[in-house]
């Protein structure tokens, strides 16, 4: 079992008056798996300064249905790849490698679903590349309609309220350069709330509004569907997606009439209740070897497990997925001597702020897209910086995220009290 000083959060570096780390670039890939989609969001930062740092980012809350699958962060040109802990234990273990000045990265869910990275053990002058890879059901407004929205920022106020000042959102009117990137097949693609309507007809990156949210149209073209979607289902390793609308080919347990028939035995089978109804998923076990999308499909399996080909635990199949929850974390520790014996400092990473319609350089287009509303505006600009934090032992470092310990401080001074009164 791992062994964590509680008191470790309390020795982090000054984080007052840093200013924030700037986004160089970001990218979005979306493969569109209808009823379904993959999405993987790459931002890149450079550690501008002559310290080793830790960085934390925080991002707006995780859509509805949406199950984040994987975090890969290239740092200075070596692979860190996020694995699954139980939450309080992966927070717990970032927080001592830290102070230990060791590299370790954890991405975890907060209140409210917010997401924070934090990315400690970045050395002066290396550029650093984080990817988050999900998967989420498309909205569907019609018949013949699906919707995707991907946020790639969130108003100063929506997030800052309920977090530690340490851990909120921060926002920088810099700009910076965004890209979208799209692979699909026998659909048409719009993209919308980027200036004027778009349709997408290239697999090539085009250049997007690195605040606003992106905002896709779907119908389908060409014999295309928005209700199923198959990949060598029948063969080990294949995978098949299906929405209320569709009907499901591989037989199974759950499904006895389908067409397909199959004595593969590495299947998973999902079913999840969605605002647009149920969306059903066989995909193969977690395993080795497996295609990117049989990746994303059996991550979403996962979260919604109802049966398989052999006796599997749920628990243990939405652990092996690599599913990022309430319970678990995604969290990579270094070796001990990987880095130079000294605590990082803390540096936030700044998202691009986002602006009210009216002021944006292009006006974005209004379309019907899951909920993403996030309440009124700020009457007043937000400082761009946390506020200093004033009841810490270390000004401006990181709030233990554990419970205090000074009520049971006094509760044991307080024993000792009236067990020495009646002895004596």
């Amino acid at each position: 079992m791992l062994l964590v000083d509680p008191l470790a959060a309390f020795f982090r570096p000054d984080l007052a008056g840093c200013a924030p780390l700037i986004l160089d670039s970001t990218h979005v890939e979306v493969t569109l798996l209808p009823p379904l989609a993959k999405v993987a969001v790459v931002r890149c930062f450079t550690n501008t300064s002559d310290q080793l740092i830790e960085a934390v980012l925080t991002l707006p809350p995780i859509a509805r249905q949406e199950v984040v699958f994987r975090l890969i962060v290239y740092i200075g040109g070596v692979v860190c790849e996020a694995i699954p802990r139980p939450a309080k234990r992966g927070r717990g273990a970032h927080d001592a490698a830290a102070a230990d000045g060791r590299r370790a990265i954890l991405y975890e869910l907060v209140k409210n679903d917010i997401q924070m990275i934090s990315i400690s053990g970045i050395k002066p002058g290396e550029k650093v590349e984080v990817q988050i890879w999900s998967i989420k059901p498309l909205g569907r407004p019609a018949e013949n309609k699906a919707m995707l929205l991907i946020p790639l920022s969130a108003r100063h106020d929506a997030v800052m309220s309920v977090l530690t000042d340490a851990d909120a959102l921060v926002t920088t009117p810099t700009w910076h350069r965004a890209t979208l990137q799209l692979d699909w097949n026998a659909l048409q693609v719009t993209l919308h709330g980027q200036g004027a309507p778009y349709e997408i007809l290239s697999a090539e990156p085009v250049s997007i509004d690195c605040a606003a949210p992106i905002q896709l149209e779907i119908v389908p073209s060409d014999g295309g569907s928005l209700d199923h979607r198959a990949w060598q289902v029948d063969q080990v390793g294949g995978w098949e997606v299906t929405s209320a609308r569709g009907f499901e080919t591989f037989r199974h347990p759950m499904n006895p009439g389908g067409s397909l028939i199959s004595d593969r035995s590495d299947w998973i089978f999902g079913v999840m209740e969605t605002t647009q109804g149920k969306i059903r998923v066989t995909a193969p076990l977690p395993t080795e070897g497996i295609a990117p999308n049989a990746r994303a499909l059996r991550a979403f399996a996962a979260a919604a497990f109802a049966e398989s080909a052999t006796p599997q635990d749920p628990d243990a199949v939405r652990y092996t997925a690599n599913i990022l929850s309430r319970q678990t974390s995604l969290a990579f520790i270094g070796p001990e001597g990987e880095l130079p014996d000294e605590i990082p400092t803390m540096r936030k990473l700044a998202l691009p702020e986002m602006l009210s319609s009216e002021k944006t350089r292009r006006p974005a287009q209004p379309v019907a897209l899951e909920p993403f509303d996030y309440g009124a505006p700020p009457a007043v600009p937000e400082p761009l910086l946390p506020r200093k934090t004033d009841n810490l032992t270390t000004p401006g470092a990181r709030q233990p995220r554990h419970r205090s310990l000074l009520p049971w401080v006094l509760a044991v001074i307080a024993l000792l009290l009236i067990v020495g009164m009646f002895q004596w």
